[in-house]
């Protein structure tokens, strides 16, 4: 599949006193052949994009380049990623079995430092996700409370502190009536005045954590936009003799069927958080704009058919028509900054 990155204005919109518009065009050739899996932007203001089966790449207005392959070398991938993340002046990557392998900044761009093993021990978390913050490495993910035929119970967050690598606290208790694919749904973790926000891919909840205290102090339920359409709660019931195929399936059903959640951000004093939208718009998604300080609330609802990936100093970076090989539409790698700011 042939991709080429270039920027493209998609909107501009204004939300109450916000405006945001196209700032800056990007284009390179490139051939990828996987689904774009995790996103970062670093603190220069480059992407870094990992897609499945080619790698982690970093992407700004000069280039397009391979930072880590699969393969055996140090500084490469050797099994399923699990997340990245932006860590001090680099970029963490997280592999299945608790390997993080860090990247350093230098003037080319990023290379490889060395590996760390965060929750390498049982009970390990099934990783979906990796987050960084204040000398705090949080996986993100499902760690086995309790298992019986009737009563699942996990946490979903765990902390890690970075010098000694031990665990500090677990997060966000949930419970089912029965085992459950739940792993492979995620959090997005934001960070408002040292206040760690997390917020659920398959339900409009915010959990605020205290991260300083190592304590969980409210679930916020956020209000629900129109053409929002909810995961039926038995959709990631364990099903018994399920092939591998039909997962796979499921697992693509619930990223372009349902209001997933497919990033956070804050912005401004904004959560930005964007969903999967089904209303009679025809645009594949909606971004939601929360204001955090004057008790979450949605101030306004942009649609796009473009799919967020991070932002950096007020800007938004989008990847236009969608996620490749998720979205048929989503035919070139086209990434679009556009600027969020007080209206002039």
């Amino acid at each position: 599949m042939k991709y080429s990155i270039f920027l493209l204005v998609l909107f501009t919109s204004f939300l109450n006193s916000q405006q945001i518009n196209l700032i800056k065009e990007w284009k390179h050739e490139k051939e990828l052949l996987g689904k774009l899996l995790y996103s970062v932007v670093d603190e220069q203001g480059d992407l870094m994009a990992f897609f499945d089966k080619e790698g982690l790449f970093l992407i700004n207005d000069e280039k397009c380049s391979l930072i880590s392959a699969f393969g055996e070398g140090p500084g490469e991938w050797s099994n399923v990623v699990r997340g990245i993340c932006q860590y001090k002046n680099g970029v963490a990557m997280r592999e299945l079995h608790g390997r993080v392998k860090l990247f350093i900044r230098n003037d080319s761009g990023y290379v490889f430092d060395k590996s760390i093993w965060v929750n390498s021990v049982s009970p390990a978390m099934l990783g979906k996700d990796l987050f960084y913050y204040n000398k705090r490495f949080i996986i993100i993910g499902m760690e086995m409370l309790k298992v019986e035929e009737t009563d699942f119970r996990v946490n979903r967050l765990k902390v890690f502190e970075e010098e000694s690598l031990k665990a500090q606290g677990s997060f966000i208790n949930e419970q089912y009536k029965g085992p459950t694919s739940q792993y492979e749904t995620t959090f997005f973790l934001v960070v408002d005045q040292k206040k760690l926000l997390a917020v659920k891919e398959n339900d409009l909840l915010v959990y605020e954590i205290d991260l300083d205290n190592l304590k969980e102090e409210r679930v916020v339920k956020l209000k629900i936009p129109e053409g929002y359409r909810r995961m039926p709660p038995d959709f990631y019931q364990f099903k018994q003799n399920q092939s591998n195929n039909q997962f796979v399936k499921n697992l693509e059903q619930w990223s372009t069927s349902y209001s997933a959640v497919t990033k956070a951000v804050i912005v401004k004093n904004k959560l930005v958080i964007q969903i999967r939208s089904f209303d009679q718009s025809d645009m594949k998604f909606a971004f939601l704009i929360y204001d955090i300080h004057n008790g979450y609330l949605l101030e306004n609802i942009i649609k796009t058919n473009d799919i967020l990936l991070g932002q950096h100093q007020n800007l938004l970076y989008c990847f236009k028509n969608g996620c490749p090989l998720l979205d048929d539409e989503a035919d070139s790698l086209t990434i679009s900054l556009f600027s969020f700011g007080e209206k002039q």
